[in-house]
Formats: C-alpha cells, structure tokens, sequence
C-alpha cells in the first residue's frame, strides 16, 4: 500500500492507538525525553516532545510561536502545578496529541470512496469508545462529538 494513501496512514495511527497503551512503550518514550534521567520532564525537556510532535505537520512556525506552545503544553500537562511532569502527566500527553492526530487522519481518510468500509474494518467506533475513557472529560466530549459525526459515514 502508497504511504501517502490516508488509509493506509490511518491504519499505522490505530497501531500507535494501540502502542500508548503498552506500559514499556511509554517508559521507553518516557525516558528519551527524560534526557537529565531525574524521573521527570522539566520546560527545557518538553522542547523536544513539542518538536518532535509539529514536525508531523506542514506549516513552519516561527520561534515566538514554538515557546508558546511548548508553554501551552508544559502549563497543561503538569495538572499539579509542581515545575515537572511525571510519567502518569506524560502518559496523558501522549494520548491527548494521538487523540486530535488521529481525529485529523480520519477526517482526511473520509475524503476517499473506499473509506468508510476501512473504517468499519479497524472498528473505529469501538476503538475510540475505550481510548476516550482515558482521556480528560474535556477530550471525552470531542471524541464523542467526532463519533457521533463520523457514525453517518460509517
């Protein structure tokens, strides 16, 4: 199958879905940007996770808008406000950047004819109902509002 092909990207995200959940894939993850190995990710240390996550995108930012959203990030993720974020803030992080990435590659995959029957076949529906109940409530709502949208196309 064409890598630029949505269905055949989309098929490769539902396997990352399933990636999060493996506790050694996250630890692994965990400590590449853990470079101090202190146990936490500090500001400095979400730079690399910030980059390593907009380069999946086509738009350049410019360096004002880089230190935004790495400060958007830190300021959210550390849910208790203490300079650092655990494995337990970091694994939340992961899954609430998979869960708009993966929303994103679907829209583009309902582009094409075929894709409805795929998505059926990955049983899309019931993958997100069990990865939402990870999520933040503020997550929760969206991958509710993206399912209730996509089951007309499914």
């Amino acid at each position: 199958m064409d890598i630029n092909d949505p269905k055949y990207f989309t098929e490769q995200i539902i396997n990352f879905y399933r990636m999060i959940y493996d506790e050694n894939f996250v630890s692994q993850s965990f400590k590449e940007y853990d470079k101090d190995s202190n146990g936490f990710i500090d500001r400095k240390e979400i730079g690399k996770i910030a980059k390593d996550v907009l380069i999946q995108f086509d738009k350049k930012y410019t360096k004002k808008e880089k230190a935004e959203i790495k400060d958007k990030w830190f300021e959210f993720f550390d849910t208790n406000k203490d300079g650092k974020i655990t494995i337990d803030e970091f694994r939340i992080l992961t899954q609430t950047v998979f869960a708009k990435f993966l929303l994103e590659q679907v829209e583009n995959c309902k582009k094409y004819p075929d894709c409805p029957q795929f998505l059926k076949e990955l049983d899309l529906i019931k993958n997100l109902n069990e990865f939402k109940t990870t999520l933040p409530k503020e997550e929760q709502a969206m991958i509710d509002s993206f399912i209730e949208n996509t089951k007309k196309d499914i």
